[in-house]
């Protein structure tokens, strides 16, 4: 799994999540601050949710 930060990032990260992509790595991004219209429990339970499905995978 790759893991990338969705509010960062450069040529060198998009290239490695698209290599991660093609080789049917998951990837998932979680950014650092709480969106509008979340509260943190419901933020933290999206990136859990996030994270549990890339494993499943």
């Amino acid at each position: 799994m790759v893991v990338a930060n969705a509010q960062t990032g450069g040529a060198e990260t998009s290239r490695i999540i698209e290599t991660a992509e093609a080789a049917g790595v998951p990837v998932v991004e979680y950014a650092e601050t709480l969106p509008e219209g979340q509260t943190y429990v419901e933020w933290m339970a999206d990136n859990i949710a996030a994270l549990g499905d890339a494993l499943e995978g």
